[in-house]
């Protein structure tokens, strides 16, 4: 194979395992995401994630979307997807000032997130990632309202902490696209 077909296989390659998508749901969608969750805070919906993994170094939130946006989210997105899967685990989250992830992958079949908010590269909180056969470099992307990133074939990825500087709280959904539909015993 020449050089060149080389390199353009090698970027097929890099492309195919980590996306971004801007705009990827509308502006409409990502206002009633941002008032569910300030509901689901005031219910005190939201779980914490206190080094429940070793990758997590301080509590995060998470909790589950309505059904609504779960389905909205789902048709929105899943062109984008690599594959249909059988089961998907939709979920908000909620870094707070000094929440990090370190690096880590997931066993899934895939990843998905959607921003919920701006979050200015002086506040921390870069999605940085990192193909597992380590020939490419690092790779870092401040998140925006509205842009999707999706990992596939669970590469390794994480986030920076969240500074003093931030003003508020990075937001978005995460899905998990799960390998295998759930097995019910009858």
């Amino acid at each position: 194979v020449p050089a060149l077909k080389r390199k353009s296989i090698i970027y097929t390659i890099l492309v195919l395992v980590m996306i971004f998508v801007e705009n990827a749901v509308s502006t409409d969608f990502i206002s009633r995401c941002n008032a569910e969750i300030d509901k689901f805070l005031e219910e005190s919906k939201f779980k914490k994630k206190e080094n429940l993994k070793s990758y997590v170094q301080f509590g995060k939130l998470w909790a589950h979307v309505s059904q609504e946006i779960k389905e909205e989210v789902l048709a929105a997105l899943r062109p984008h997807f690599p594959s249909e899967r059988p089961r998907y685990t939709v979920r908000y989250q909620i870094h707070r000032i000094g929440t990090q992830e370190f690096w880590h992958d997931h066993p899934y079949s895939f990843a998905v997130s959607l921003y919920l908010n701006d979050f200015p590269v002086q506040w921390g909180g870069r999605f940085k990632y990192k193909p597992k056969n380590g020939r490419w470099k690092e790779l870092a992307v401040s998140p925006k309202a509205g842009m999707m990133g999706l990992i596939n074939y669970n590469e390794v990825h994480s986030v920076t902490p969240i500074l003093e500087t931030a003003e508020y709280a990075r937001r978005a959904i995460n899905i998990k696209g799960h390998r295998y539909a759930s097995i019910v015993k009858l």
